[in-house]
Formats: C-alpha cells, structure tokens, sequence
C-alpha cells in the first residue's frame, strides 16, 4: 500500500476518485468529491492544490484527501478546499481500515501543519488513534440531523406544520416551491434575486452576491448534476425564499438558504425546509443535514446533534497551540459581532479589503 501526493487533479485521477466516490456508500458527501475540488479550483483560482491518494497492493484508489495550502492566522496551513462554504471535510476513506487511515495520515503529516474543520466523530477517533499525541482536537461546532427514515418532517409536530402551512396561506397570491432535481430550469437565477433583497443581505451575512461563489455553485451543479438542488418558494410567481441543498449518497446537506426582506412575518424559510424534507422523503433520502452551527430554526425541526471537531496536524507543536488559541479567541468575538448587523458588515467590509 502506497500514498501518493498529487499538486493537480488530472483527468484520470478525477476518473478514480469519482468510481471510489460512487462506490462509497454513506461516506461520500458533496465535500470529499472530486467535483468539488474541481469547482472549487475553477471558481476561486487555487494554485496549491495537494491531493493524497493511498492506493492498495494492486494500485486501486482507496482513499483521497483534497487540501489547498493557504495562510491562516499568518501560518502556512494545508486545509479543506471551499472551506467557508463545507460543512465536513474532505478526505474520503473507509475510516474503519485502519492500515489505509494509517497511511494517509503518515503522508498528511509530511505536508506540515494541516488543520481539519468540521470532523465527524468517527473521524476524530481514528485519526487520534493514529496519530497519538501528534494532534490537537477541540470541538469546533454542532451538526443538526433529521432522519427522515423516523419522519418525513423531523420532529415537527402536526400541530406545528398546521401553523406552518396557515401561516404561508395569509400570503395573497398563490404559493408554489420549485425544486431544480425535477428539471426546473433557471432556480439558480431566481436564488440570486432572493439573496440580492434578502434580510441576510441586511444583515452583511450574503453568500451569492459574490460573484465567485456563484460560479462556484454552478459549476459544481454542471459537473455533478445530481449533487446540487436549488429550491425556491414562489408567491404569486414571485420568488420569496429558496434554499441550495447538496446531495451525498442518502443525504441532503443544507447549504445556502434565504428570504426576502419584509417577509418576516410569513416565515417562509420554515414552510420552504418543511417542503424540502418531504421532497427529500419521498425521493427515497433517508437524511436531512443543516449543516454545522447552532440555531433555533434547526432546533425547531429537530433535536438530534453531533459535535463537529477541528484537527490540527501541527509542524511544529507551537503551531498547533498558536491555531487553537486563535480558534477560540476568534469564536468570542465573532459571536459578539455577528448579534450586531452594522458591526458584522463594518466586519465584512474591512475583512475583504484586507484579503485583496
């Protein structure tokens, strides 16, 4: 068994990684294909692209770890690629082969300091197994799931999805959801004029006005159709709330969602996800993901969580001290500053200007 390090992701590789993704079962997501290394490089321009392949005796792929080198709090790291946009990390492996995790985590070290967000549990038990005191492992965030195969709503009572449903019909006009998996054409457009006037907008938390990330997400639906869903709530043929889901063998992962500005009262993002977990139900999916973070919305449709850790590989041992200090003096303030609109876009603003 060996570990290859890959600095492009060749048409061949692609090739492999995509039969090993398909045949992967529960562990692949939208976050360890190679369709989204491949948008992520087109859209955001990545020049230092590490890709560890580990292939068995027979020279078959058996795992694969995307990281693009970038500098995180002045350090050199290795990390997920479309990090703010992931809400797991992209390695792909059958964490219970323990020879394959032990190889790819020998060949991730030689990189230098690699930080892993939004691990699962099972990967943090693994790679601490592996990598003994070589790590450092905190709990980073927290990951809402609804198993569909329980309910087709989660935890909503009918009860609530009556007051759901009265509430979205005070709305004049008619109310329709349009789902891009069943061949709705033009969502992503419809996405765009949502966030444009959205109270995310408002607040300086908008995603899709940027240029990037919207080539990013359409790039990503062109290269794996089947892994991008754009959802839009239409009143009276007018868009007022959608939502971009990603798919991975059984599961939707929420991604991206907003409404429009003077909505509020209506709550049409809840009656929107109500209608995506049905969709997804009947669709045969047996999970629904919000994604990493905390939040009552999630709460409402369910109270089953996992943590989700952050693993730094650190080289040196200071690097890695230095990163988790950071870690936890950057989640104080930003949950200071996120509560304050004006604050978080006057944050925004100077954040970007220092990116450039």
């Amino acid at each position: 068994m060996k570990a290859h390090i890959y600095k492009r992701l060749t048409p061949d590789l692609y090739g492999e990684w995509t039969d090993l993704w398909n045949a992967s079962a529960d562990r692949a997501t939208a976050f360890n294909s190679p369709a989204w290394l491949k948008a992520a490089i087109s859209a955001f321009d990545y020049r230092d692209v590490r890709i560890v392949a580990v292939r068995d005796a027979d020279e078959r792929l058996v795992a694969v770890a995307a990281l693009i080198k970038y500098r995180r709090y002045g350090l050199t790291v290795y990390g997920a690629p479309a990090l703010q946009f992931a809400d797991k990390q992209s390695i792909l492996v059958d964490w219970s082969h323990w020879e394959v995790v032990e190889k790819l985590t020998s060949a991730l070290k030689k990189l230098g300091t690699i930080e892993l967000n939004y691990c699962t549990d099972e990967m943090r038990i693994r790679m601490q197994h592996t990598l003994s005191d070589s790590a450092i492992t905190f709990q980073d965030d927290l990951n809402y799931i609804v198993d569909l195969s329980v309910s087709p709503t989660g935890d909503l009572s009918s009860k609530s999805k009556s007051k759901i449903r009265r509430t979205i019909n005070k709305l004049e006009g008619p109310v329709t959801v349009h789902f891009s998996q069943d061949g709705t054409k033009n969502l992503f457009e419809k996405a765009y004029e949502v966030e444009a006037n959205s109270t995310k907008k408002y607040r300086g938390m908008s995603v899709l006005t940027n240029p990037e990330v919207r080539v990013f997400y359409e790039i990503l639906a062109s290269l794996h159709p089947k892994l991008v869903n754009v959802s839009v709530l239409d009143n009276d043929q007018k868009p007022i709330a959608y939502s971009i889901e990603l798919w991975g063998n059984g599961t939707y992962q929420g991604s991206q969602k907003a409404f429009v500005k003077g909505y509020e009262y209506f709550q049409p993002s809840k009656y929107l996800v109500m209608k995506i977990l049905e969709h997804a139900h009947a669709n045969g999916l047996t999970l629904f993901d919000f994604g990493r973070g905390s939040s009552e919305f999630k709460k409402h449709f369910t109270d089953t969580v996992q943590p989700l850790y952050t693993i730094i590989i650190p080289k040196p041992l200071l690097a890695g001290i230095y990163l988790a200090a950071i870690h936890s003096l950057r989640h104080i303030t930003y949950d200071t500053i996120v509560r304050q609109p004006k604050l978080y876009r006057a944050f925004k603003t100077v954040r970007a200007t220092l990116r450039v």
